[in-house]
């Protein structure tokens, strides 16, 4: 699974992520994080990319 957020919404995205290592404790474990920027509407904006999976 993948959780991607792009300028003002990575801070929304980390969110994210705390809430489900919240919920779901070991049951999600996180794979690769990774920082970046790409061209949206020909401008170059910031994200923020976790990889996750599912822990059994």
């Amino acid at each position: 699974m993948e959780l991607k957020g792009y300028g003002r919404e990575i801070d929304r995205t980390v969110d994210v992520y705390n809430v489900l290592k919240e919920k779901l404790g070991d049951g999600v474990v996180l794979v690769d994080v990774s920082i970046g920027s790409e061209f949206k509407d020909k401008r170059r904006v910031s994200y923020l990319l976790f990889r996750l999976r599912k822990s059994f």
